[in-house]
């Protein structure tokens, strides 16, 4: 059953008795069902099953399976439109949704879910699981450092297709090391960011290649291809990135310090390769660093607009660049792939005051 949600204080004196405090509780409804290996369909105990809603919102119930592979997700209200994921990765397991739905890199869209009733007419019974061996790509991201290699924290390992489209992440723990789990079988490439320093995206490539790729601004099949299949975990996957030029500059907004303001940066194609955003004093400065080469700097993607929507679209130096943003009307900047450029300054104007102006002082190689 159910517990209620209001609290009534008694009061009673040393001795006293009090009867007729009753209580009414509702009856509460219960998911339940059984797990078991996809090929070998033995049970597999230890795994929890949580109830989410299609609107993603999280019911606070879950389950765990027993020696039998039976759980039992109990305290749920009426309702139509339950979802129920078993978190194979406690196991061993990829994660799924019922009913047979995969949850790609462990990450479940609810609202795509197979909706569960309960309350009408009761409990959803054999809502069961057949999970498939997990698989990972695990690793380790270093620095280049005179020193010999140095682990990187807080770097992202970033996972594409082998196609070049977008497949999942996993960021580096204190010793550079990372996992990326819950994948289906298939073909990836890694590329590996320090995303607070100075040094340059790298794709993976066996053997090491520096294989330089600011963001997504590089030729993917330079990349070694990650063979993946089901339940075959892939291990030493090490990346060593190079240091390169790192780029700032000032902000301004109607004559004051632009904070937060996104910066985005493009290779000589209009590829983007990399961002930056402004402190409290306006000052930015590029998450990663650059090779050797030529590059645009603006203040409009057109992948977040919203970022800088109150003012024109910027490119370096001095130009408005329209919506979408023509980086052509700004200069390349030269870059050499050692030395950091500053004084890439933005003075910016509202859009709703009139005209936007941008000024530079010099650029510093």
């Amino acid at each position: 059953y159910q517990a209620g949600s209001h609290a009534v204080t008694i009061v009673t004196t040393i001795g006293g008795l009090l009867d007729d405090i009753d209580l009414r509780l509702e009856r509460a409804f219960i998911i339940s069902g059984t797990i078991r290996d996809a090929v070998t369909s033995a049970f597999v105990p230890n795994v929890t099953v949580c109830i989410h809603r299609t609107d993603y919102s999280f019911t606070g119930v879950c389950g765990t399976t027993d020696v039998n592979g039976e759980y039992a997700a109990v305290g749920l209200e009426p309702g139509a439109d339950y979802v129920a994921y078993a978190i194979g990765e406690e196991a061993g397991y990829q994660r799924q949704m019922w009913n047979g739905l995969d949850c790609p890199f462990n990450n479940c869209d609810f609202a795509q879910g197979w909706p569960i009733e309960v309350g009408n007419p009761g409990d959803a019974t054999d809502i069961d699981f057949h999970l498939a061996d997990s698989t990972s790509i695990s690793g380790t991201i270093y620095r280049d450092d005179p020193g010999g290699p140095v682990p990187v924290g807080s770097a992202r390992a970033r996972l594409y297709h082998s196609d070049g489209s977008w497949a999942g992440f996993s960021n580096t723990d204190g010793n550079g090391n990372f996992v990326i789990g819950g994948m289906d079988p298939g073909d990836y490439l890694l590329l590996a960011t320090s995303r607070f320093g100075n040094q340059i995206d790298e794709l993976y490539t066996n053997p090491d290649t520096n294989a330089h790729c600011p963001r997504l601004s590089c030729d993917f099949s330079v990349g070694t291809v990650i063979s993946v299949t089901a339940g075959v975990d892939i291990t030493g996957v090490d990346v060593t990135l190079d240091s390169g030029s790192r780029l700032s500059g000032w902000l301004s907004l109607d004559g004051n310090p632009a904070e937060n303001r996104s910066v985005f940066i493009y290779d000589a194609t209009g590829t983007w390769a990399g961002y930056g955003w402004s402190d409290e004093n306006g000052y930015w400065q590029s998450t990663s660093g650059f090779p050797a080469g030529n590059y645009y700097v603006s203040t409009y993607w057109d992948g977040a607009p919203e970022d800088n929507s109150d003012v024109f679209p910027t490119v370096y130096p001095n130009q408005a660049c329209g919506d979408p943003c023509d980086l052509t009307r700004g200069d390349l900047i030269p870059v050499d792939g050692s030395t950091d450029v500053g004084d890439i300054n933005f003075e910016l104007t509202s859009n709703g005051g009139g005209t936007l102006a941008v000024s530079y002082t010099h650029l510093t190689l």
